[in-house]
């Protein structure tokens, strides 16, 4: 279980990689306004029990991007940040539902 989720990383590494290098696009992804099913690498149309997966891939991404184990990176605290703001969101499936129907939670 352990390669799976660091294989899961590595793959999001690579795509966040690959979305850097293209054109920023106009506007968020329908269903995902400020891009928080992005950070975690999920699609908001995807019928995937996200309760089950999403406390295992924030923290596996809280430990890459956390202030103290990267030095105080101006860039990664900010990924942090806006990790830790997608999981309040995410992680509550009132706040989640309330998110994907109208943006606001």
């Amino acid at each position: 279980m352990v390669r799976q989720h660091r294989a899961y990383i590595e793959r999001l590494e690579e795509s966040l990689a690959a979305m850097a290098m293209k054109p920023a696009t106009t506007g968020p992804s329908f269903g995902d306004p400020e891009g928080y099913f992005k950070i975690f690498g999920l699609d908001p149309r995807t019928p995937e029990n996200i309760d089950d997966i999403l406390t295992i891939y924030y923290c596996a991404l809280a430990l890459k991007w956390h202030p103290d184990k990267t030095g105080n990176n101006p860039e990664k605290t900010r990924k942090f940040k806006k990790l830790q703001a997608a999981y309040e969101v995410l992680s509550d499936p009132e706040q989640r539902n309330r998110y994907l129907t109208n943006g606001r939670f």
